[in-house]
């Protein structure tokens, strides 16, 4: 199973800044938080990660746009653990 694309990053990442109690699950127990965010955006992936601070540039509206699936913006790769 292939691990998540640029955009797909972009709206677990969004997910996870604009989302506290989404935040703190992927940071306790990421497992279960990504297959949460599997379901909700329909996908599939097999790989841990360190979720990297958000761009100061990013406003709550562009983070619910990527979360939404709405804008496409790029997020780059994280570090898999």
């Amino acid at each position: 199973m292939a691990g998540p694309n640029g955009a797909q990053w972009a709206r677990i990442f969004a997910k996870a800044w604009s989302d506290e109690a989404f935040k703190n699950k992927l940071q306790t127990n990421p497992k279960a938080a990504l297959e949460e965010a599997a379901k909700e955006f329909g996908m599939q992936w097999d790989q841990v990660f360190e979720l990297p601070p958000a761009p100061p540039e990013l406003g709550k509206d562009q983070l619910q746009k990527l979360v939404s699936g709405e804008s496409t913006g790029y997020v780059e790769a994280p570090k898999t653990c």
